[in-house]
């Protein structure tokens, strides 16, 4: 997920520089307030989930000159504008849920081979897409749900905008600053109880690609759909 990070730097006796990489202390990312799958298959050994943590240290024993020098300006990144897209007023909903004991896609489980007539968009149109990570009362566990990183095949998007559910609003405050949604993306995080609206273009290329969530347990347990692009 987006990591918080500080640099800290610590000197040693013999005079070399050591920078410290920090993960920062975050929460929210799987069930407030409640049991969650992922605690029950936690090991005795790992740190806990959200934890500050030191990452590594780098050693600076010495200086060199640079003579590369960074350009003046950067290449012009061509921007989609949201209200050009389709469905700029209604975006295509992509809801993450939990159903039993499996993570889904609106509802549905993984199939190899097939893309639903709401899963399929038009070449070369420029569309918006809602991902919603929903609440799952009842659930026995994780009833909040869980931060999932929803990967796109095929397409590059923008982020155009964030919200988050009040009762969840704290531990997405402890990791929004980590977040660079600017630019072109192919994974974007989406914390329990957010909405995160992205802006694409389907070009070049028709066919059937693959969404999903990036969890190696998620995907592997059915967190995986399909969209086809059709000429």
């Amino acid at each position: 997920m987006s990591l918080n990070i500080s640099i800290a730097p610590v000197h040693s006796l013999r005079s070399i520089i050591q920078q410290a990489l920090n993960s920062l202390a975050f929460s929210g990312a799987e069930n407030v307030g409640g049991s969650s799958m992922s605690g029950m298959m936690s090991s005795d050994n790992a740190p806990e989930l959200g934890s500050a943590m030191m990452l590594f240290n780098v050693k600076i024993e010495r200086k060199e000159k640079e003579t590369l020098r960074l350009p003046t300006q950067l290449a012009a990144l061509p921007l989609l504008r949201p209200e050009d897209a389709v469905n700029a007023t209604q975006p295509r909903p992509i809801e993450l849920s939990l159903k039993g004991m499996k993570w889904v896609i609106n509802g549905q489980p993984f199939e190899m081979n097939t893309a639903l007539p709401q899963e399929t968009v038009k070449l070369n149109s420029i569309e918006q897409w809602e991902i919603i990570n929903k609440l799952n009362p009842g659930a026995m566990m994780d009833a909040k749900g869980m931060a999932h990183p929803i990967h796109l095949h095929g397409v590059q998007f923008q982020v155009i905008s964030r919200e988050v559910l009040p009762e969840l609003a704290a531990g997405w405050q402890t990791v929004k600053d980590g977040y660079v949604d600017e630019g072109l993306k192919d994974t974007v995080m989406v914390m329990p109880g957010e909405r995160v609206k992205l802006l694409m273009k389907f070009e070049k290329y028709s066919g059937l690609y693959t969404y999903h969530c990036h969890t190696l347990e998620h995907e592997d347990a059915g967190m995986m759909r399909n969209y086809r692009v059709k000429e």
